[in-house]
């Protein structure tokens, strides 16, 4: 356990050193800064990365990231929308195989919508707090 806590400190930083230069809210500290971090460890921990597949791993996932967030800021018709996210992801599968093999690949996507997906409910229900209703 010390050893995979120590190795998720290690990709983490390194991981955060590559993207400090960036700016806006998930680049800085904040939630969006803790959102990432809980998510980066999540993502290490579901899939089993080793350092070695991390290290292969999370730049790629970068590529991924930057191209998934570019096309969901166009404007665009939202069905040519989706289909563009869907080419993204099958290009990118292809490129998570050759790294974590197809088995985790597939595993990823699974996890990272469901990752999403409960910190869109978490979000909203915060909101839902703050203003002061309760389901």
């Amino acid at each position: 356990m010390k050893y995979v806590m120590l190795s998720l400190f290690l990709i983490f930083t390194t991981f955060m050193g590559s993207m400090a230069q960036k700016k806006g809210p998930m680049h800085g500290d904040g939630p969006g800064q803790k959102i990432k971090a809980v998510y980066i460890a999540y993502m290490t921990q579901e899939l089993s990365l080793t350092e070695e597949d991390a290290q292969k791993f999370w730049p790629i996932h970068a590529e991924f990231h930057n191209e998934m967030k570019a096309k969901h800021q166009q404007a665009i018709d939202e069905l040519e929308k989706e289909e563009s996210l869907l080419n993204i992801k099958k290009k990118y599968k292809e490129k998570f195989v050759r790294v974590i093999g197809e088995e985790r690949a597939n595993l990823f996507f699974r996890k990272d919508a469901e990752f999403r997906h409960k910190v869109s409910e978490r979000i909203k229900d915060a909101k839902n707090r703050k203003r002061g209703f309760q389901p």
